[in-house]
């Protein structure tokens, strides 16, 4: 016997634990880089603005960022001029300067961005959409869903390291029934996953937005995801699944499924009797 469980989301999802910044990045039904929108009014004097500086804000992630930020009128946007972007100078200026910074880098520069906030300065929240720092135990895993102290814990910290998509939707399925005494820490489980295309960037989006391209790809068949190692710390799992991730011929999307063996990896207590799919749902 067995069952397969499976969680749907729309992609990306960073959802931010500074209290004068929450984002929701809902998905489009295509995603395609487009000139940023024209500046918009300042807010009256009497609402509190957030200073707010997107380190990398012209790669797919910032783009994205800056268009929902964008139009909110209680957001002060810090824009480098684009000579500057990558001048580390006028960066640590910028992040000094702001009350929340956004990093959308890839992990290097993420950790570099980051060593640039100055010693005596403890007012600046870091979000880090990279993988960087999701497994520092310095940083705050952002996914308030986990727990009441998790999200205590995002809404106090100065540094909070953004989920990872297949992540989310993993510990999303896992974390529960672990929690709850029906998955076995100790269960061997195989993952897969199928995602959108945008994920993977300026380079993916061109090959599926070109006139000939595979419908669908498979890769990481190393088993050495880069995802991996949150999959496990926040699913309360002891070890890592085998995952499989794939790429489909759309934009923005995710499915990840993972099947359950219930005489191996349920705790035999819940496995006992009849009616286990119902339970392991309810």
């Amino acid at each position: 016997r067995g069952r397969a469980v499976s969680h749907c989301s729309r992609r990306p999802w960073l959802a931010f634990g500074y209290p004068m910044l929450s984002l929701l990045l809902a998905s489009s039904p295509s995603f395609t880089a487009r000139p940023l929108p024209p500046p918009r009014a300042r807010c009256t004097p009497d609402v509190l603005m957030a200073a707010v500086f997107i380190d990398g804000e012209a790669g797919t992630t910032g783009l994205q960022v800056r268009g929902r930020l964008s139009t909110r009128d209680d957001i002060d946007l810090i824009t480098l001029p684009e000579e500057s972007r990558k001048d580390p100078a006028a960066r640590a200026e910028a992040i000094n300067k702001a009350d929340a910074v956004i990093l959308c880098l890839p992990d290097a520069a993420a950790i570099e961005a980051a060593a640039l906030v100055a010693a005596d300065n403890d007012r600046t929240v870091l979000i880090d959409a990279s993988t960087a720092h999701r497994t520092n135990a310095e940083w705050a895993y952002g996914f308030p869903e986990l727990s009441g102290a998790q999200r205590s814990k995002i809404a106090a910290s100065k540094r909070i390291a953004n989920p990872g998509c297949y992540a989310t939707g993993f510990i999303s399925l896992l974390g529960p029934l672990v929690g709850a005494g029906a998955v076995r820490r100790e269960a061997r489980l195989v993952t897969s996953a199928v995602s959108g295309y945008s994920g993977g960037g300026n380079p993916l989006i061109a090959v599926y937005e070109g006139a000939e391209h595979e419908p669908w790809g498979a890769y990481g068949f190393s088993l050495s995801h880069k995802h991996l190692p949150e999959m496990a710390a926040f699913s309360g799992l002891d070890r890592p699944p085998i995952f499989m991730p794939a790429v489909g011929d759309f934009a923005q999307g995710m499915v990840v499924s993972v099947p359950l063996h219930y005489d191996s990896d349920l705790e035999p207590a819940f496995a006992e009797g009849e009616g286990v799919g119902e339970r392991l749902h309810a």
